[in-house]
């Protein structure tokens, strides 16, 4: 009878000091669990391959839906990546610029500079050949435009599915003013910092990949293509690319200086091309003509 007693008094103090203190447990369990969550938002950095202040690539672990793995490591060689990247375009997405530009048999610009693909390549056939199949190869650009003012993000992430490069482009060309978004794209370079103001178009070898998921008809998301990297287009290199320039070799031979200089204005004016690079374009079609 004793022994009943005394477990019934400490049945009762227990659980009378359970409801007593069971909102305070409650709020506590709250905060602790949203402490996870909240630190695994932000992207799990592998290793970094280059940085400085207006541009970086580095590895990150990235989760994706499906939890389809990656073919990393890889080995490539530096021209693979590089033509895989060289056939990468781009458009306006709206306006009188991207209708002129839409014309039949135009071709769009390409999307990277060739120094931008000689650094993407040069540094990403590393990153592929040390990844794991959870990382992604992500990179970061911030250049400033003619004023000095306005600075210009494009950032994203590529990898490797079998014989597919894919290429993942959450900014291109974006415009800011500061650093705040600017310290953004650089901690997640997968991060969307607004509407996109071009499209990106993979070459003869490449498709548009499908955004999964219900939210992409109500938010903008990012822009994922994938290229064959074995494809034999890819596998030969242009010359007249390597000595001209990628945005030379875009225009078609058999224009007319005329046409060429309305096409040139035309990217100027839609600033797909700085006004530096078109006063120098400008003066190669006027010495040749």
């Amino acid at each position: 009878l004793l022994r009943f007693l005394f477990f019934f008094l400490l049945f009762y103090f227990f659980f009378s000091s359970r409801r007593r203190h069971t909102r305070y447990i409650s709020v506590t369990g709250v905060q602790t669990c949203a402490l996870p969550i909240c630190c695994a938002s932000q992207p799990v950095v592998s290793k970094v391959f280059f940085e400085n202040e207006d541009r970086l690539i580095r590895l990150d672990v990235v989760y994706r839906t499906g939890g389809q793995e990656h073919s990393h490591p890889v080995e490539l060689r530096e021209t693979e990546l590089a033509n895989a990247l060289r056939s990468i375009s781009v458009q306006p997405q709206r306006g009188l610029g991207s209708f002129l530009l839409g014309q039949k048999g135009f071709q769009f610009p390409p999307a990277f500079s060739e120094e931008k693909v000689q650094f993407l390549a040069s540094r990403g056939v590393d990153a592929l050949y040390q990844a794991t199949p959870l990382e992604e190869v992500v990179f970061y650009f911030n250049l400033p435009r003619e004023d000095g003012i306005i600075h210009e993000i494009t950032s994203g992430s590529f990898y490797v599915q079998g014989d597919r490069l894919h290429f993942v482009v959450a900014n291109y060309r974006h415009g800011i003013v500061g650093s705040m978004e600017a310290e953004r794209a650089r901690e997640d370079p997968l991060t969307i910092l607004g509407e996109p103001l071009y499209v990106v178009i993979p070459g003869p070898n490449g498709q548009v990949e499908k955004t999964m998921g219900w939210t992409s008809s109500f938010t903008d998301v990012r822009q994922h293509i994938s290229i064959d990297l074995y494809a034999k287009a890819n596998l030969v290199q242009d010359s007249t690319k390597e000595k001209e320039g990628s945005q030379d070799a875009q225009v078609s031979e058999d224009m007319t200086t005329v046409e060429k200089l309305r096409e040139l204005d035309t990217m100027r004016q839609e600033r797909l091309i700085t006004e530096k690079e078109f006063e120098q374009k400008r003066r190669q079609l006027l010495d040749s003509f």
